[in-house]
């Protein structure tokens, strides 16, 4: 007899079959009779029912790069893109913009140097010092006289009435300035034609990278390479903050937006500076080169 598997619930056997067989002499049977059963053969008939009535249980979530299914879990498969698997794509998660780098340049200009000269007795020239004012707003400046070839530094004692600058050694670190050559000369006045005595002094400044160069006492102002830069914030909320650095301020640090900075490289020619921010949401360094606008101001950043 054949019987659909489908109509199988269960197969209880054992050691004994009897087989009846219609038009059957004596009970017996021509030819080969096979029986074929997947029941183990036991002494003792077992059956188990499946749990929750035959329904599948649910397997706990796997752990990272699992299947999602136990042994006899049957799985549920998904196609994606043409291939299967066992899970549904998350959806990718927006990346978070980065923080505005919140800088701008305001000013890049040249610093008339500290120190000119206007007078000089025999082979010792003096030095205003444009830093001292004295008196207050009389456009008179305190004088040092410097003796030629011998370094001078900050008078930390100064009162008025006093030089500014007072001689040192050379193996002092507090060394400033020093005259390497000092010559007067008579040179014609293009406009009046006539002869006048004027003062040239090669000065080397030790905070200058000790390089040399010439102030005379035709110049109302002298220039020597340095300058003057500040940075801004460009936040609403920050609308107030600056920094002011020079042209040897590289590598140095500075606080801008509750951020750190760093002065990566400055260029004079171009008027220019390279920044470093090391920003916080999300954590990453972020670099960018700062010039002044060709016109009008910067909006703020919100």
């Amino acid at each position: 007899q054949a019987i659909p598997f489908s109509a199988v619930e269960r197969i209880a056997g054992s050691q004994e079959f009897t087989f009846s067989l219609e038009g059957g002499e004596d009970g017996e049977a021509s030819g080969e009779i096979e029986l074929t059963t997947y029941q183990p053969r036991a002494n003792l008939v077992q059956t188990k029912e499946l749990p929750g009535g035959g329904v599948w249980p649910e397997t706990d979530t796997p752990p990272e790069g699992e299947p999602s299914y136990d042994l006899f879990t049957p799985p549920v498969i998904y196609v994606v893109n043409g291939r299967l698997t066992t899970r549904l794509p998350e959806e990718p998660k927006p990346e978070k913009l980065p923080e505005k780098f919140g800088a701008k340049l305001l000013t890049f200009e040249k610093v008339p140097y500290r120190f000119r000269i206007r007078s000089w007795i025999g082979e010792t020239p003096y030095l205003e010092d444009l830093s001292r004012e004295f008196p207050p707003s009389s456009g008179r400046y305190v004088r040092s006289p410097l003796q030629p070839r011998t370094p001078y530094k900050e008078n930390m004692a100064f009162k008025p009435g006093m030089p500014s600058l007072v001689a040192t050694k050379l193996d002092d670190p507090a060394k400033l300035v020093m005259i390497e050559a000092f010559v007067v000369q008579q040179v014609r006045d293009p406009e009046t034609g006539g002869i006048r005595p004027v003062g040239r002094v090669m000065l080397k400044d030790f905070h200058l990278g000790e390089k040399t160069f010439e102030i005379n006492s035709l110049m109302e102002t002298t220039h020597a390479g340095q300058h003057r830069i500040v940075v801004g914030s460009t936040l609403a909320e920050h609308a107030d903050e600056k920094f002011t650095f020079e042209e040897t301020s590289k590598e140095s640090t500075f606080m801008l937006n509750e951020r750190e900075y760093r002065i990566l490289e400055i260029d004079t020619s171009g008027t220019r500076v390279h920044l470093e921010k090391q920003a916080r949401d999300p954590p990453e360094l972020q670099s960018k080169w700062l010039s002044l606008p060709s016109s009008g101001r910067l909006p703020a950043e919100n």
